[in-house]
């Protein structure tokens, strides 16, 4: 069994994979000393990683190996961070200042997508749009705000409109805002829709033949809007980082 740990902006999540499959997976808010003993008692990881896009890596990792210790027995635990070794090569100028989630997503989409180019939607606290070759390389990409951090944006700079949240019904460019509410529904949702078709278009054409793949929190908000063919996978990260603890040989 192996335990991943993957904390993003908003909330972590948790997988146990048995070989590549995944045998249980968990989203908590935070992270706890009890979370740990709870997992490591239930399921005995004989390796762990984690992944943290805050300032939290070591100290989860610690927990983790302190409930292993408790349980009796040792197994390794790693922190993954953007120059920890892949099984794909890192194009990336600045690997030290690149968030690891976004390598782990680009890990898994080639570990499910091998020899295939790829584009990473990653839906998260901010959207991240990510590029691996077909021939193993991960590129890079480009981060934007995500939908909450948009309608956060309207409601703090523009003094008379209200604070939106969620999704609109039906697919993108559909509807038109009749009312303030809605409006500012549309413009955020369509905005994203408008987006990421343009990323998808954009790259299409350049590579001819690209898979898109969408995960994070809100990839399910857009993954039926987006007239493009794509694949959903919300565990991508997750993924990602059982390969790379078996790269490293844990």
């Amino acid at each position: 069994m192996k335990l991943t740990v993957d904390i993003g902006n908003t909330a972590v999540k948790i997988a146990v994979f048995d070989g590549g499959e995944i045998l249980y997976r968990r989203r908590e808010e935070q992270w706890s000393d009890e979370v740990a003993a709870e997992l490591v008692a239930k399921y005995r990881p004989t390796g762990a990683i984690v992944s943290s896009t805050r300032s939290l890596g070591n100290e989860v990792a610690a927990s983790i190996s302190i409930a292993i210790a408790e349980a009796g027995y040792e197994a390794p635990v790693m922190v993954f961070r953007g120059d920890t070794p892949t099984p794909l090569r890192n194009g990336y100028a600045t690997p030290e200042t690149l968030g690891p989630d976004r390598l782990a997503a680009a890990v898994g989409g080639a570990a499910l997508f091998p020899g295939e180019n790829l584009l990473i939607i990653d839906f998260g606290t901010a959207i991240t749009y990510d590029l691996v070759s077909a021939d193993g390389v991960y590129l890079g990409g480009n981060i934007a705000p995500g939908m909450d951090m948009r309608y956060q944006s309207l409601h703090r700079s523009a003094a008379f409109l209200p604070l939106e949240e969620g999704d609109t019904a039906g697919r993108c460019g559909e509807k038109i805002g009749k009312k303030t509410a809605d409006a500012i529904k549309l413009g955020v949702i369509d905005g994203i829709c408008y987006e990421t078709e343009g990323y998808i278009r954009n790259w299409t054409e350049r590579y001819k033949k690209i898979v898109t793949i969408f995960t994070g929190g809100d990839a399910k908000c857009f993954e039926k809007k987006i007239k493009t063919p794509i694949f959903a996978e919300l565990d991508l990260v997750c993924i990602g980082l059982n390969k790379i603890l078996e790269y490293n040989a844990f």
